[in-house]
């Protein structure tokens, strides 16, 4: 079973992801197929279900003309806080 911290990070970064492919105006389809990625797999983490690889945060960052990385890590300091 997942810690509450990597739960809260997961669905937090997930959200994040599905947002900003919204704003691109990418289907999941589209994401997956060119961040060359299992579009179930993306799926999930847009789910909050997986916690998604460096290299995969890379991949989809390539598609989505944004550094996932700082968002990353700032959802994962953040979901380690008492009322976060």
């Amino acid at each position: 079973m997942r810690s509450t911290r990597l739960s809260k990070y997961c669905h937090k970064f997930g959200a994040e992801v599905r947002r900003i492919r919204n704003d691109k105006g990418l289907t999941l389809q589209e994401l997956a197929k060119l961040s060359e990625l299992p579009e179930d797999y993306v799926e999930r983490v847009e789910n909050g279900e997986a916690s998604p690889s460096h290299f995969a945060r890379c991949k989809m960052s390539k598609v989505l003309d944004i550094d996932l990385e700082p968002i990353a890590t700032k959802l994962y300091e953040k979901s380690g806080e008492l009322n976060g």
